[in-house]
């Protein structure tokens, strides 16, 4: 063979390599903005974007749509949700609380693991690490590996302590230490922690209703720095909702002296400080006690009080890019009518947890259902449910478990409830 041919033979095995190469390597071609290697985003569930591909594909059920792409720009060796997240980043993950990554694998027929991702029903309830004392009106966050109980009422006091615990693998927690109090002690307030940061927003004390929002650093060791006072929303207010999406944080609804149905969101900055707060489009309806929760790029809240009596109905509202929110749309509805209960999203299922109904009397059903990626929200299956009564609790998910954390009962005088529960 000449030399001219052997070239032609090395070039033509080059050009082979490097086709096989790039249809199995993981090089998608991630948008600029969207899921880009090293981006944070505010919560650990993701959703594929369909831009973050640059050739379409087949869909997992052959047919094109929003998830028509190779399945071979996906790593699905790994064993863990955390390690799939963190494997593929780069290539359509987005962290946004919507669809996770057991719900990815499923639509694109990849291998599927995980807690959530095998049944969606809660397997049991089992008590950990109580509160030190009762208490209710709390909030409850997770960060890095810790459950945080923030605020609330004892029964007889308002508290301003923070209360922290770390999450073992088994879903148990540890023991219970106090970090830095927020100022002015505070029941139903709204807590939510991004990048680093615990947030608090607004709540009641006997004679105030607050429209503050403080900040702390959270140390690597769970504990936190000194709280630091930001820019405050309009109208003080208790029993309302917070979230985050895409480095907005937003306040939904809420009471301060009447029920409110205004939704103001405000930019974070990277160094915990955020924008001036900009209204944006009402809710339905005037609504306090209700549960807010963000799934594929949509707000949803459910629920809630209005001016008469507690409601069924679930809306959603797109987030739009500019952080402002489209109009509002039925979702579907609640299995029965509630308030002051608790909604959770994992693995493409919504589960609500206690509250209170209509005739007065807390509830202790734990129900879910399953989510659409259009928002519609399917029926509702009960699950186990919770070893009492309870309203006024807070519940996180962390590491594939999920959390209620203290509350009251209203069987009787309010009885605050200090336990922890995870299933």
């Amino acid at each position: 063979m000449n030399r001219r041919n052997v070239m032609l033979l090395v070039l033509a095995l080059a050009s082979l390599a490097a086709a096989t190469y790039a249809a199995s390597c993981h090089c998608g071609n991630p948008d600029a903005g969207v899921g880009a290697p090293g981006a944070k985003r505010s919560a650990p569930v993701s959703s594929p974007d369909p831009r973050a591909l640059s050739e379409p594909r087949a869909s997992a059920s052959g047919a094109g749509g929003p998830l028509a792409y190779s399945r071979h720009a996906l790593t699905s060796s790994v064993t863990t949700d955390a390690d799939f997240l963190t494997a593929n980043r780069g290539y359509g993950i987005v962290e946004d609380t919507s669809v996770s990554a057991g719900n990815i694998r499923r639509t694109l027929g990849l291998p599927n693991f995980g807690l959530a991702n095998v049944n969606p029903t809660v397997t049991g309830w089992q008590t950990t690490t109580p509160l030190p004392t009762a208490r209710y009106g709390a909030a409850s966050v997770v960060n890095n590996g810790f459950l945080y109980s923030i605020g609330g009422n004892d029964g007889t006091n308002y508290l301003d302590e923070v209360k922290y615990a770390r999450i073992n693998a088994d879903g148990s927690i540890g023991a219970w230490a106090n970090t830095i109090p927020f100022s002015s002690p505070r029941e139903f307030a709204t807590a939510v922690a991004h990048n680093g940061y615990l947030y608090l927003l607004g709540g009641n004390d006997s004679t105030n209703s607050f429209n503050d929002v403080q900040f702390s650093k959270v140390n690597q060791d769970g504990s936190l720095a000194s709280w630091t006072t930001v820019s405050s929303f309009t109208n003080g207010r208790s029993l309302h909702q917070s979230v985050v999406h895409n480095e907005n944080m937003y306040v939904i609804g809420g009471f301060g002296g009447s029920r409110f149905k205004d939704v103001q969101f405000a930019k974070i900055s990277t160094d915990g400080t955020l924008g001036s707060w900009t209204p944006t489009t009402d809710l339905p309806d005037n609504l306090a006690g209700h549960a807010s929760f963000v799934f594929n790029g949509k707000l949803f809240v459910a629920g809630g009080w209005n001016n008469s009596t507690g409601q069924t109905l679930i809306s959603l509202a797109p987030f739009k890019a500019n952080g402002s929110l489209g109009s509002w749309s039925p979702a579907g509805d609640l299995p029965t009518a509630r308030l002051y209960h608790t909604c959770q999203v994992y693995n493409g299922f919504v589960y609500v947890a206690g509250g209170r109904d209509n005739s007065y009397q807390s509830l202790d059903d734990v129900q879910f259902a399953p989510i659409s990626l259009d928002g519609t929200v399917g029926g509702w299956t009960p699950s186990t449910n919770l070893p009492g009564k309870r309203e006024h609790h807070s519940s996180v998910i962390g590491g594939g478990f999920l959390y209620v954390v203290g509350g009251s009962s209203t069987s009787g005088p309010i009885t605050p409830v200090p336990t922890v529960l995870f299933a």
